[in-house]
């Protein structure tokens, strides 16, 4: 009799243990990635940093350039309100120096006086009487228009004024004459106010 071995009673074979899984090298980090990202960040903030500094430089230029514009702007504005105020001046002292009723021949010598200064106001004040005295014999009456007046030269404390005058005669008794003529001014700044300092016609060829 043949011996049967039973094999359905021989032990299974066990199971194998299943291995840990090891992490995949992609799954780690990236150290490189990671410096990477700071020093994006670094680049970033040193973008900003320029475009602040840009910002700021271009800002002081527009500022600067206000405030230069501005000090011109005002120097050119001081030199034209200067420039008015001694053409006005000196064109209304001539029309003074070319007006003199003889009725009132002391009070227009003292405007004469009063607009003038230096040499021509000493001639003026040292020929009073014979003025006075003239103007009253002839009963005359001598009115001014300022036609036209313009600077030639402009310094600090002098100019020069070209003008002309429609000068209006009236002797006592006869028609007026009216005479156009032309002067150069030298004036004078004293005391902040623009004064006559000579005063001469000028020949007009014809």
């Amino acid at each position: 009799m043949t011996n049967q071995v039973d094999v359905s009673d021989e032990p299974e074979a066990a199971d194998e243990p299943e291995l840990a899984h090891e992490p995949d090298s992609a799954d780690e980090p990236d150290d490189a990635d990671a410096g990477g990202g700071t020093d994006r960040a670094g680049r970033s903030w040193i973008t900003v940093g320029l475009a602040v500094v840009i910002v700021l430089a271009v800002a002081a230029g527009v500022w600067f350039a206000i405030r230069l514009a501005t000090a011109a702007s005002g120097a050119d504005q001081d030199a034209a309100e200067e420039r008015d105020a001694a053409l006005a001046a000196g064109g209304g002292a001539v029309v003074t120096l070319n007006t003199l009723d003889h009725r009132t021949a002391e009070d227009g010598i003292a405007r004469w006086q009063a607009a003038s200064t230096g040499v021509l106001r000493e001639q003026l004040a040292a020929s009073e009487e014979d003025l006075i005295a003239a103007v009253r014999e002839a009963k005359s009456k001598t009115t001014a228009h300022l036609v036209a007046a313009a600077l030639t030269e402009r310094g600090q404390e002098e100019a020069r004024l070209m003008a002309v005058l429609d000068i209006k005669v009236r002797p006592a008794g006869e028609e007026p004459t009216t005479k156009r003529v032309r002067y150069i001014a030298d004036l004078v700044k004293v005391d902040g106010e623009w004064r006559l300092g000579g005063l001469s016609p000028v020949a007009v060829e014809k």
